[in-house]
């Protein structure tokens, strides 16, 4: 609000105390619309966490996403449980991770190694129903 209008709001309503009680009020307006933004938001986050709860399912200590047919999974416990982020795991190749003689996979976000053996893309097909008719 530049100057003249605040004069012209004096003028109009005829003290500095009602125009200050205007400029209070604008101010009371404004956070609230910023509240409601916010709160639209997190809304909006609380639906997709809420939406991933009923496709991400947990076996043998990895999470797979039973609505994502091009890539399911497998993805990092540590990172869906604790802060509900599906971070793909990589596979490792033994000689990348030195003493460990089978492949192991790795969260490239929270660096847990995991020595289990996942499922593997067969194994996650029948397990979702994806199989192709025959």
């Amino acid at each position: 609000m530049n100057i003249q209008n605040i004069i012209d709001t004096i003028r109009e309503f005829g003290s500095i105390e009602a125009a200050k009680e205007l400029i209070d009020l604008q101010h009371e307006i404004l956070a609230t619309q910023q509240e409601i933004q916010t709160l639209l938001q997190e809304n909006i986050e609380l639906k997709s966490q809420l939406e991933n709860v009923e496709n991400i399912i947990e076996i043998s200590g990895f999470y797979y996403d039973k609505s994502n047919y091009n890539n399911p999974g497998p993805f990092c416990s540590g990172c869906y449980g604790g802060k509900n982020k599906l971070v793909l795991l990589l596979r490792k190749k033994p000689s990348e991770f030195d003493g460990f003689e089978k492949d192991v996979h790795f969260c490239n976000f929270c660096r847990t190694v995991y020595y289990g053996e996942p499922l593997d893309a067969d194994e996650i097909a029948d397990l979702f129903d994806w199989g192709v008719e025959e």
